[in-house]
């Protein structure tokens, strides 16, 4: 075993069994995506390229985060700005939120 810090053990495996591991599934992977999207541009790119892949990843859901910056006037506002950026991307990708898009917690 090999020791890392703070005392964790951690198991040795061989690099075939690694690699098999970080090897990418045969079929799209099924994903949820927790994003807010009203704060900042990486989250939108983030969805519209998980939504336009369906060939390597299945999206099952998509929740509005809650932030807090100069953007919002708390949690909640941000993400229900999140929860309406969200949606303003699925009309314009002519994707159905129904079903799909949900708001977050609001802290």
């Amino acid at each position: 075993m090999n020791t890392a810090a703070y005392g964790t053990h951690f198991p040795t495996i061989a690099d075939s069994l690694r690699l098999e591991r970080l090897r990418w599934p045969d079929r799209a992977v099924r994903m949820v995506l927790d994003t807010d999207a009203y704060n900042e541009v990486d989250d939108q790119f983030a969805l519209v390229h998980a939504l336009l892949s369906p060939e390597k990843l299945a999206v099952q859901a998509i929740y509005a985060a809650p932030f807090h910056n100069e953007r919002s006037t708390g949690p909640a506002d941000g993400m229900h700005k999140s929860y309406e950026e969200i949606l303003r991307l699925l009309v314009r990708l002519q994707v159905a939120a129904e079903g799909l898009v949900f708001p977050g917690a609001e802290a």
